[in-house]
């Protein structure tokens, strides 16, 4: 069975859903992204990474699943998402100051649901 539920991340939503079959987390890449990246249209900065992950041939884009996950307005609508461990390899390739703003100095090996209770 799988459950879906939103966290707080630095004040501001990550929907995430856990299936217990898999036994994993499976994050929405657009709600990483927003708050990592702080960005105002954080669809399109995803829609542009995934652009340049398919076109390097990435094995990691070929693993993004899509999955119902709710929305603002209470509906459910497929959305990208990506597990703890493919996350980390996606923050890994952008910029270190995300990764420190993900890590804390004297926890280098936190997960991420354990990160989605800090506040």
């Amino acid at each position: 069975m799988e459950q879906s539920e939103i966290k707080l991340f630095e004040g501001q939503n990550i929907r995430y859903m856990w299936d217990e079959e898999k036994e994993q987390y499976f994050f929405s890449v657009v709600d990483v992204i927003q708050v990592l990246t702080e960005s105002a249209i954080p669809r399109r900065y995803w829609s542009d990474l995934k652009r340049k992950l398919a076109a390097e041939g990435s094995e990691l884009y070929e693993k993004i699943v899509q999955l119902k996950l709710p929305s603002s307005d209470g509906k459910k609508y497929l959305t990208d998402v990506a597990t703890t461990e493919q996350l980390l390899r996606l923050v890994s390739n952008w910029s270190t100051s995300w990764e420190r703003r993900l890590f804390p100095i004297s926890a280098p090996c936190i997960s991420l649901p354990r990160l989605m209770n800090y506040r």
